[in-house]
């Protein structure tokens, strides 16, 4: 096993877990926030938007786990590769939807999350 590898993936991974716990605990409070991000929906109940939520937590915590189990068994290594590309799939929109790039002051966040699409990357070519 590559303990450079296995840690530089904690590392990357951590960011998405760590938010994963925190959504959970501001659910009500990220779900509104999704809600006036998005205007265009904004006709749709909460519970709509709490379920919306609810698969980003289960995407940024579950990810990151079958990613590791990945790289400690090889059994897990197709759900490691899903779990890469759901977390960049997930990444993008969020981009999207949080730090859209022509805002001044979302670019170096929006910049940030690019930075993790790469690693993921990186991470997905290591499977």
């Amino acid at each position: 096993m590559n303990t450079i590898l296995l840690s530089g993936t904690i590392m990357l991974l951590l960011v998405y877990f760590l938010a994963g716990l925190k959504k959970i605990k501001y659910f009500g409070m990220t779900a509104s926030g999704l809600k006036e991000k998005l205007p265009m929906l904004k006709k749709l109940p909460l519970v709509f938007f709490k379920f919306l939520i609810f698969c980003t937590i289960s995407i940024e915590l579950a990810g990151p786990l079958m990613i590791l189990f990945g790289q400690l068994y090889s059994t897990f290594e197709i759900y490691s590769q899903i779990s890469i590309i759901a977390l960049i799939v997930f990444t993008l929109i969020a981009s999207f939807i949080y730090h859209f790039p022509s805002i001044k002051k979302e670019q170096t966040n929006f910049l940030k999350n690019l930075g993790l699409i790469g690693g993921l990357l990186v991470l997905y070519n290591n499977f």
